[in-house]
């Protein structure tokens, strides 16, 4: 299965970092965050980083999204939060 991740801080890092440690038929398709520089420097600690793209793209690119951003950031990426 290929999991996209939206979001690398408190939890997107985590799932990522897990995922690339190997999880048997997991493999980590992409991922999105709002700031480039620092996406780059934590995807340059994994051993098979995965491609940095927009939101439209890692969700065409995975066959599962897990969103792990701020209310904030998933605002700004159009998504809406149910109330």
């Amino acid at each position: 299965m290929k999991i996209g991740v939206v979001g690398l801080g408190a939890i997107g890092r985590p799932v990522c970092s897990a995922i690339d440690r190997g999880i048997p038929g997991i493999t980590l398709a992409a991922v999105t965050a709002r700031d480039r520089r620092k996406a780059e420097e934590f995807l340059a600690t994994l051993g098979a980083p995965p491609p940095l793209v927009s939101l439209d793209d890692l969700v065409s690119l995975s066959d599962l999204v897990v969103e792990a951003s701020t209310q904030e950031s998933w605002l700004g990426w159009g998504g809406s939060v149910p109330l």
